[in-house]
């Protein structure tokens, strides 16, 4: 999902993506990113980004199920 700036609402390139305190992927130049291989069940995603405060969120995922949102 799409990471953008909370007041500005624009895309934030290069924020890491974080599950279980471990980098999972970076926000491209559109600040989308994509997560393949999350775990299943309820764990919590963090967002960090050099110049601004780290965001987070709990998500619960079934099987084959996608990670999906809009994070701001």
């Amino acid at each position: 999902g799409p990471r953008r700036q909370a007041v500005a609402r624009k895309p934030i390139e290069g924020a890491t993506v974080m599950i279980g305190g471990r980098p999972v992927a970076v926000t491209n130049d559109e600040g989308i990113f994509e997560v393949r291989g999350a775990p299943t069940g309820k764990f919590e995603v963090r967002i960090s980004a050099q110049n601004y405060k780290v965001y987070w969120v709990d998500e619960e995922r079934a099987e084959n199920e996608l990670i999906e949102g809009k994070y701001y």
